[in-house]
């Protein structure tokens, strides 16, 4: 939406998403290792940050073609990591006879709520601004980033309270 805002031309908006979807396959790997390393949530808190990054930077950018190769990469950088951790998280949140329910529920909620976030970005861009739509994006993923932290602080401080008792 904003590379040609940005002065890329029309011919030149595949490679865009070409440099996107390198910067996805590129962070998949290096992810898993630094989320078996660290910890799921932190990873997956650092991916909320650096979507809010490309968005900040979608919305305060007013040209410049390296720079929409630029948050293209950064994108595509939280596309690789958010995708790669998400799935990880959901086998040491599930029993093991309900796995593949929560694998369906996982996607199912996945495919549901993009079909409401595009939904609701495309209108924003289309009835108001792109600055508009972009800042819908950086208030989820901000929203996403706090509920996650508090989760994760909900989380630890169960699973002391459980070896406590243990």
């Amino acid at each position: 939406m904003k590379a040609n805002v940005l002065g890329v031309d029309q011919a030149t908006v595949p490679l865009v998403y070409a440099v996107l979807n390198v910067a996805t396959v590129v962070a998949g790997l290096p992810s898993g290792l630094l989320a078996d390393r660290i910890g799921k949530d932190k990873v997956l808190i650092g991916a909320f940050g650096l979507f809010a990054f490309s968005t900040t930077a979608s919305i305060l950018t007013t040209s410049g073609v390296v720079l929409a190769f630029g948050i293209a990469f950064i994108y595509g950088l939280y596309l690789g990591t958010s995708d790669t951790v998400q799935r990880a998280v959901i086998p040491s949140l599930t029993a093991g006879e309900l796995k593949g329910t929560a694998y369906a529920l996982y996607y199912f909620l996945l495919g549901a709520c993009s079909l409401i976030a595009n939904f609701v970005f495309g209108a924003l861009g289309d009835q108001i601004s792109s600055t508009a739509a972009f800042s819908y994006s950086l208030a989820t993923s901000l929203v996403a980033a706090v509920g996650l932290t508090v989760l994760n602080i909900s989380w630890s401080k169960t699973r002391k309270l459980c070896s406590v008792i243990e």
